[in-house]
C-alpha cells in the first residue's frame, strides 16, 4: 500500500468490537459479553476487577461484603448544606483512611482490593460505588490524563481530588483559586482568553470543572483497558493492545480509544501473513464496521487481497473459500469489488492450468456481480471453445454447445468459437452420413451451411473438410437416384472449395445421370 494510502487507512480503519475477541478468564468473558447484553444492570465492582486473571470470584464478593458494611458505618444524610459539606469530608478521609494506601499513577482495581494501590481511576471508581450506595448526587469528570469526582454538582459543587488524602484533596475553590486556575487554562490553551473575556473568570471556570458534561461510571471500566492497552503499545505487543482497546471501548467510546484501534488494527493487519483463517477472520473484522467509499476505498482492501493471492502458501481452495468469508458484508458494491479482483486471479489460474471446467464455473462468479466483465468473458470463450475441440462429436455434445450460446450470449460470432463449432458440425455430420442416418446428418450439415453462410470468411475453415463432407453427402443420395438433391449437395460443396476436381466430377456425373 502507498504510504498516503496507509496514511489514511491508518485514520479510519475500525475492528469489531466484540467479534474474535480474546478474554483473560471466563469470568471476564461472561462480564463484558453480559455487559454487552445490558449495560444498566450490571455489577460494577466485579466488572471493574475482572481484567486480572488471577483474581477470583469470591475474592471479589468478599471485598464487595466488606464495602458494604464499611458503607454502614459512614455518617448519615444532612439536611444543612454546610453540615453536608462536612459530612462529605469525613466520607472522603474515612474512605482514604481504610481503602487507599498507595498512589501509582498506573494502577487497577484489583490492586485496590488487595493492597491499597490506586490511582485517580480506581479511586473514583471506588468513590462512585460508595455515592451511589449513600445516595450522593454526583458527577465524574475527565480531563486530559486525569479523572475526579463532584459531589453535590448542581448545588454546594465538592471537587474531591481522589489521589491526594487530607485537606489538599477536598476543593471547594475560592476566588483566588478560580482567578489561578483560569491563568493556567489559558496558558495551556484549554480556553481563549476571548472566552474568558466574554463569558468571566467564575463561568468559565465552573464549565471547565463542574459542567452539564459528566462520564458515567462505565466509562472507569474502560479507562482501565486503554491504560492496559498503552501498556502493551509500549512493550511493542500490539496485538495484545488492541484486544485491550476493543475491549474499552464497550464501556467508554473515548476518541483517543478510537484512534488508537484504527491505528492497531492496521499495525496488526500488515503483521499477518494471510495464509490462515484467523488471518482471514481478521481482515473481515476490520473492514466490517467501515464505509466503503468514505471511509476506505478499493485500493485498500486491494493492498491485502493482494497479499492473499500471492502467498505461495495458498492454493486455489483456500483463497476462493477466503474470499467467501469476505464477501458478506452489508455493502454489495464492496463484496462486488472483493468478487472481481480475487475471481479475476482464480479463474485466470483455472485456465493457464487447462482446468476449463473450473475456469467456467470461476468466470461464472465474475459474470454474476459484472455482466461485462471483459477478462470473464475471455476466459469463457477461452475455455469453450478449448472444450468444443475436445468434446466427442455426438449429438449429446451438440446439445452441450447450444447450452453454451444459450448462457454465454457473448460467444456467438467469436472468430475462434465460430470456426470450433463449424469444425464440430462438419465431423459430426460427416460421421452421421457414414452410420447411413442420413436425416440427422442433412440437419446438422444444414446448420453449418447457415453458419458459414452467415459468417461468411470470418470463419478459418478447411476446404478439404468440407468437400469431403459434400462428397459424402451428395454420394448418399446419388447413391439413392435422387440426383436432383445430390447435385444440390454437390454445388454448395463446390461453393466452399470451387477448385475441388472431384465436386465438379459428381456434379457432371449426376447431371448426366438425371437425363437417362
Amino acid at each position: 500500500m502507498k504510504l498516503k494510502n496507509l496514511l489514511t487507512f491508518l485514520s479510519i480503519l475500525l475492528c469489531n468490537i466484540l467479534s474474535a475477541q480474546e478474554y483473560v478468564s471466563e469470568l471476564e468473558k461472561n462480564a463484558i459479553l453480559n455487559f454487552g447484553k445490558d449495560t444498566t444492570n450490571y455489577d460494577f465492582i466485579k466488572t471493574l476487577c475482572v481484567l486480572d486473571e488471577n483474581i477470583s470470584l469470591q475474592k471479589i464478593e468478599d471485598f464487595k461484603r466488606n464495602l458494604d458494611e464499611f458503607i454502614k458505618t459512614l455518617p448519615e444524610n444532612e439536611n444543612d448544606e454546610r453540615r453536608e459539606k462536612k459530612r462529605i469530608q469525613k466520607i472522603y478521609d474515612a474512605v482514604h483512611k481504610e481503602y487507599l494506601r498507595k498512589y501509582e499513577n498506573v494502577a487497577y482495581f484489583p490492586q485496590l482490593i488487595n493492597d491499597g494501590t490506586y490511582n485517580c481511576v480506581t479511586s473514583t471508581a471506588l468513590y462512585t460505588y460508595i455515592f451511589e450506595a449513600l445516595n450522593i448526587p454526583f458527577h465524574i469528570k475527565d480531563l486530559p490524563s486525569h479523572v475526579y469526582i463532584i459531589a453535590y454538582p448542581e448545588t454546594i459543587k465538592i471537587q474531591l481530588e481522589t489521589t491526594a488524602p487530607g485537606s489538599y484533596g477536598f476543593i471547594s475553590p475560592k476566588d483566588s483559586e478560580v482567578k489561578k486556575s483560569v491563568e493556567n487554562m489559558v496558558k495551556l490553551k484549554l480556553v481563549s482568553s476571548e472566552e474568558v473575556n466574554q463569558k468571566g473568570e467564575n463561568k468559565v471556570y465552573m464549565d471547565y470543572f463542574y459542567g452539564e458534561n459528566s462520564l458515567d461510571k462505565k466509562g472507569l471500566i474502560g479507562m482501565q483497558y486503554f491504560n492496559k492497552a498503552l501498556e502493551a503499545m509500549a512493550e511493542e505487543d500490539f496485538k495484545a493492545s488492541l484486544n485491550q482497546i476493543n475491549k474499552s471501548l464497550v464501556f467508554y467510546p473515548y476518541a483517543p480509544s478510537e484512534y488508537l484501534q484504527k491505528t492497531l488494527a492496521a499495525i496488526n493487519l500488515d503483521h499477518l501473513k494471510f495464509n490462515s483463517n484467523e488471518d482471514i477472520t481478521a481482515l473481515y473484522d476490520s473492514f466490517s464496521t467501515l464505509e466503503y467509499g468514505k471511509d476506505f476505498q478499493s485500493a485498500d482492501i486491494k493492498y491485502y487481497l493482494n497479499k492473499i493471492v500471492q502467498n505461495d502458501a495458498n492454493n486455489l481452495t483456500f483463497i476462493e473459500a477466503s474470499v467467501k468469508k469476505l464477501t458478506v458484508f452489508d455493502n454489495a458494491d464492496l463484496n462486488a469489488e472483493i468478487i472481481d479482483f480475487v475471481y479475476d486471479y482464480i479463474a485466470s489460474t483455472y485456465a493457464n492450468n487447462a482446468d476449463l471446467e473450473e475456469s467456467l464455473r470461476t468466470s461464472d462468479t465474475l459474470l454474476k456481480y459484472n455482466s461485462n466483465n471483459k477478462k470473464a468473458k475471455s476466459i469463457v470463450t477461452f475455455a469453450i471453445n478449448n472444450k468444443i475441440n475436445t468434446l466427442p462429436k455426438t449429438e449429446e455434445s451438440y446439445a452441450s454447445i447450444v447450452d453454451y450460446y444459450k448462457k454465454y450470449l457473448f460467444i456467438e460470432g467469436s472468430f475462434n468459437i465460430e470456426t470450433s463449432k463449424a469444425g464440430f458440425l462438419g465431423q459430426l455430420s460427416y460421421n452421421l452420413y457414414q452410420k447411413k442416418e442420413a436425416e440427422k446428418a442433412d440437419n446438422y450439415r444444414t446448420i453449418l451451411e447457415e453458419q458459414l453462410d452467415l459468417y461468411n470468411d470470418k470463419i478459418q475453415i478447411n476446404p478439404e473438410a468440407i468437400s469431403q463432407l459434400f462428397l459424402i453427402a451428395g454420394r448418399y443420395y446419388y447413391g439413392k437416384l435422387n440426383y436432383k438433391k445430390a447435385q444440390e449437395i454437390f454445388e454448395k460443396g463446390l461453393s466452399y472449395n470451387p477448385t475441388n476436381a472431384e465436386l465438379q466430377k459428381m456434379i457432371k456425373w449426376t447431371i448426366q445421370d438425371s437425363k437417362k
